[in-house]
């Protein structure tokens, strides 16, 4: 039995010290970004009688480093809104189709953010 509570010891320092090198997990994070998603152009021409303005949609958004690689994924709602709690730094938003967006993250702050849905109508 004694040999059981040093190794549970262990067993609980290592579970509280994490995996992320040190950092407050996602959920303990004052900080992201919050945004819409919007899709558009909706129409193939735009006049000023109807303007066809671009809609909000709901898709995934994909958070990228400044070396590509995927960090997380997060789902918009039907009204395009969209929130991610991630460190501060700098980051790529994307979805399947659209511009990369580049964002970045200061300390106990949201960064905002659009992202364009694209179509492809023209």
């Amino acid at each position: 039995m004694k040999r059981l509570i040093p190794f549970a010891v262990i067993s609980v320092l290592l579970a509280s010290c994490g995996g992320g090198g040190g950092g407050a997990t996602s959920s303990q994070l004052d900080s992201g970004v919050r945004g819409q998603v919007l899709r558009g152009p909706l129409c193939p021409v735009a006049t000023v009688d109807n303007p066809c303005p671009d809609e909000p949609y709901a898709t995934d958004v994909r958070v990228l480093n400044a070396a590509g690689q995927e960090l997380a994924t997060t789902h918009s709602e039907a009204d395009g809104l969209f929130m991610v709690r991630l460190a501060p730094g700098h980051y790529v938003l994307r979805t399947d189709q659209g511009s990369p967006v580049d964002v970045v993250v200061k300390a106990h702050a949201f960064a905002q953010a659009t992202v364009q849905y694209d179509t492809g109508i023209r």
